[in-house]
């Protein structure tokens, strides 16, 4: 294995580090193995992000014995201070370590977001680095400018940028920046995502441009470049890490006119405007992240400029979202890195990309010429059986449809049924409220004869109250009560 300093932290790191991503995909059990397996072939650097917390707790499992035989390299999108205290915190916990040699701020989109982060997650991070939870701050990203203006801060270690056959970029700038700051630089996707390497599962030929993609090619012509200390390469097979590995044999040099070949036939294969796989675009915000923007553009390319015909249109029938889905509303091409026209590419694929029967008879003609006649009873045999097999999952989902059809016939009804319910309460209802308008006319008329009535009795308790307190009224009061008494002294007399 070679290995090279990795700038002003003076670390000697393997020129293949180990892609931590595809751990995703592996149990813990097998992670340890392929980290065990790596740390053999003489791989001496690891990185990890944060998006799925369980490939931290595999690394952690797997070198929990053997920490001092990698570098661990993690990441975290933080932007705020607070956040970036909590991720570091989280990171060393499933890593089982004490520290982390190097913590990335990850993926920094523009100098607006670049500013932010400087102003909170970068203090988190000079913190944990003074108080030795981590011993390297470094910067990630995919937009060259921003990641140079990052180097010049010269707050950060290490720089880990996008660099390959079909992203060179960062030759024009950024690698001299990083020298003269004496910034570590380590690449990613040096296998462009597998979109640099002929994917070989596929069952067609491809163009025979398309032969310049292989794994050997691709990392050769990175660690060629001697401003580059480490490629990260994903690795869930031992394969992998062999094939990658073997290519470290001996010291690595490519002659310009060697590099020049290659960039001219990965250019005149992929041109500048191919979807590199960086994510920036998602997720999509005209389908509420429904939109599988990189996957379809994948697809795209397999079918434009590799020359796959079936499968990637076989797979595009799989996705559940549609590229015609698109809004266009314009967001993703602000985001792309690579200015893109993400909308535009998404309606072209739809257009492709969408299956036809003559695809399939084209693909059984290429088939007939291809096999013997054995091979073929037995192709269409399998074919029969898929058949028959898809034949059973239809009539199960024709049940299914029947019933859930059923079901919708008797939801119908009962909203129908509640629909009349509530239009006959709202008719009551109706009524009631006539009912009690009339009711409240009726009342407001008999306080109108009431309050009439009132007035007179009060003008007669007024009238009786003066005829009380007049003098006529105290005279012949005092006069009956004289007749009253002269009568009773006569009676009393007989």
């Amino acid at each position: 294995m070679i290995y090279r300093t990795l700038g002003r932290t003076k670390l000697k790191v393997s020129v293949i580090g180990f892609g931590g991503g595809p751990l995703e995909v592996v149990s813990k059990e097998d992670a340890t193995f392929l980290i065990e397996d790596a740390i053999k072939n003489g791989i001496n650097i690891i990185d990890i992000d944060k998006i799925h917390k369980e490939n931290e707790e595999k690394v952690g499992d797997a070198l929990a014995l053997q920490r001092n035989k990698m570098h661990i390299m993690a990441k975290s999108f933080a932007v705020t201070k607070s956040a970036m205290d909590k991720a570091i915190q989280e990171s060393l916990l499933n890593l089982k370590t004490d520290y982390i040699d190097i913590y990335q701020m990850h993926l920094v989109r523009d100098s607006k977001d670049l500013d932010s982060r400087l102003k909170g997650a970068m203090l988190s991070l000079q913190e944990a680095k003074k108080d030795k939870k981590i011993n390297f701050i470094g910067v990630s990203g995919h937009h060259i400018p921003t990641l140079i203006e990052a180097i010049k801060t010269n707050k950060f270690d290490t720089a880990l940028v996008p660099y390959n056959l079909g992203h060179i970029f960062a030759e024009k700038e950024l690698f001299d920046t990083a020298k003269s700051y004496n910034v570590g630089i380590i690449t990613m996707k040096p296998l462009g995502g597998g979109m640099l390497v002929d994917p070989r599962f596929y069952s067609e030929n491809a163009f025979s441009k398309a032969k310049v993609l292989t794994a050997e090619n691709a990392l050769k012509f990175v660690l060629s470049n001697k401003n580059i200390s480490c490629a990260l390469v994903g690795f869930n097979k031992k394969e992998q890490i062999d094939e990658a590995t073997s290519i470290t044999n001996k010291e690595i040099n490519l002659t310009k006119k060697e590099i020049n070949v290659m960039n001219k036939k990965v250019y005149d294969l992929l041109g500048d405007d191919y979807c590199r796989n960086c994510k920036y675009c998602l997720p999509c915000e005209g389908t509420n992240g429904q939109l599988e923007i990189d996957k379809i553009l994948r697809l795209y390319t397999y079918y434009t400029k590799y020359g796959y015909k079936i499968r990637p249109k076989i797979e595009y029938l799989e996705l559940k979202v549609k590229s015609d889905a698109c809004t266009n509303c314009g967001k993703c091409i602000q985001k792309c890195p690579y200015n893109i026209p993400i909308p535009k590419q998404l309606i072209k694929a739809h257009t492709v990309l969408t299956i036809k029967d003559s695809d399939l008879m084209e693909r059984a003609n290429k088939e007939i010429l291809n096999f013997s006649m054995s091979e073929l009873k037995q192709k269409y045999a399998e074919y029969y059986v898929n058949l028959f097999r898809n034949r059973i999952k239809i009539e199960d989902h024709n049940k299914d449809l029947v019933q859930k059809k059923k079901e919708l016939a008797q939801n119908q009804r009962e909203i129908a049924s509640k629909n009349k319910m509530i239009k006959d309460r709202e008719s009551n209802i109706q009524n009631k409220e006539k009912e009690l308008s009339k009711i409240k006319e009726t009342l407001s008329s008999k306080e109108d004869e009431l309050r009439l009535t009132y007035e007179k009795l009060m003008a007669v308790e007024k009238e009786l109250h003066e005829i009380h307190n007049s003098k006529m009224y105290r005279y012949i009061l005092s006069t009956v009560w004289k007749i009253k008494k002269t009568t009773k002294k006569l009676l009393t007399r007989k």
